[in-house]
């Protein structure tokens, strides 16, 4: 998982050269929020 979201944070920055500090965090910490509650989600799913 923090593969992805590295990969997706280069992907952010190479598209927004000009991001600040801040808003590379802010995106970072949205993604986590995200593939985390995908991955919670599957494992619940499976409990079924």
């Amino acid at each position: 998982m923090k593969s992805a979201i590295e990969a997706k944070v280069a992907a952010y920055m190479k598209a927004n050269p000009k991001a600040t500090p801040d808003q590379v965090k802010a995106y970072t910490t949205e993604q986590t929020a995200e593939m985390t509650a995908t991955a919670m989600k599957q494992m619940l799913s499976q409990l079924k």
